[in-house]
């Protein structure tokens, strides 16, 4: 199946300074498909979502929304045109309409029975029938969400384009609104490309991720790849806590301070390495098979579990391992802490620079 989007070689420049906001993006979406635009300010992604959406137009390089050229050398379809819903970081629903009345703009060229049958069916996919008499201001962060959202696809778009959709939301309604999102637009079978800045965001809602730094695509894969088994350091440090430990390959694993990792690593015997490994793949207790430990210098309460901050015996040495753990485990300043590590979620980068 051909994708609904693709993005072909594309390059954004600066027209001031020449500095490239994109460069070089390739990268498809199926249809159906939510994927996810992460990466720090600056990052490109916005950029990203601009260009699709037409509000940018790149320097060079194409894009494709179902098989159509819309961005190439000689074709700028404009925004109108393209049949590509947008949902605002700051939702933009008119004040003066109700919901319903919200909905009902962009329905404006259907039969009014059709266009009501529509928004009433819209209206259902996000759980708002009862509020359809309600204006913006009426409605909780979360409703007027779900009132942008309603807005946008009952067009039935190609495609939904939504920049940062949680950033005004407390962490709680968030947490709901995640779900939400995923359902309604799985629901309807939409296929979206959201912008956030919140790692959480794109792990728990998206199908796939794109990390971009400096304008470049670092990684694209689905979201237990990106957070599992990243392609480099910035993935691996971008998408969660991370221990980041330096060591030497022996043929026994893998030495550093804290003691030997036995992790295979053939072919790589005297090179220097970093080993990531995420908190959660960390526990205390004896290793099987090698002496790992190190001496607890600070507990961090979280709640429902504690991440307990080991470093090495050596006291010169810059090494710290984080480990999760239930917070009922009881742990002393000083303590030596004998740990083992699920050898299945270390990843091995060549020590090139410095740590991240």
């Amino acid at each position: 199946m051909k994708p609904i989007l693709e993005i072909d070689n594309v390059t954004k420049r600066f027209r001031s300074s020449g500095g490239e906001a994109l460069k070089n993006i390739t990268l498809d979406v199926e249809e159906g498909e939510l994927l996810a635009l992460i990466g720090e300010s600056g990052s490109g992604k916005t950029t990203l979502l601009r260009l699709i959406a037409g509000l940018e137009s790149p320097s060079s390089g194409s894009i494709r929304l179902r098989g159509e050229m819309i961005v190439g050398p000689h074709t700028f379809v404009p925004p109108e045109k393209r049949k590509i819903g947008m949902v605002f970081q700051e939702y933009a629903l008119f004040p003066h309409m109700t919901v319903e009345k919200n909905i009902s703009y962009g329905l404006h060229k259907m039969e009014a029975a059709a266009g009501r049958k529509r928004m009433l069916e819209v209206l259902k996919w996000v759980s708002m029938s009862d509020l359809a008499n309600r204006y913006a201001h009426e409605l909780s962060g979360g409703q007027q969400q779900r009132a942008a959202l309603a807005r946008a696809l009952a067009p039935n778009p190609g495609i939904i384009l939504l920049d940062e959709p949680f950033s005004h939301l407390d962490g709680v309604l968030k947490d709901q609104m995640r779900e939400e999102l995923r359902t309604i637009l799985k629901k309807s079978g939409t296929t979206a490309v959201f912008v956030t800045h919140d790692t959480m965001d794109a792990l728990s809602v998206s199908d796939r991720i794109a990390l971009l730094q400096d304008g470049e695509l670092q990684q694209i894969g689905k979201p237990r790849d990106l957070y599992e088994k990243p392609s480099n350091l910035y993935t691996a440090g971008f998408l969660g806590k991370i221990n980041l430990v330096r060591g030497y390959c022996t043929p026994e694993g893998i030495l550093t301070d804290f003691g030997n990792f036995p992790v295979k690593n053939q072919g790589m015997e005297g090179q220097e390495v970093i080993l990531t490994i995420r908190p959660e793949h960390v526990k205390p207790g004896v290793c099987p098979t090698t002496d790992l430990k190190g001496v607890l210098f600070h507990t961090s309460y979280q709640g429902d579990h504690q991440l307990v901050h080991l470093r090495p015996s050596v006291r010169s040495s810059p090494s710290r391992i984080i480990i999760k753990t239930p917070s009922t485990f009881d742990f002393a300043n000083g303590e030596v802490v004998k740990f083992r590590v699920d050898t299945n979620f270390i990843n091995i980068f060549p020590a090139n620079g410095e740590l991240i």
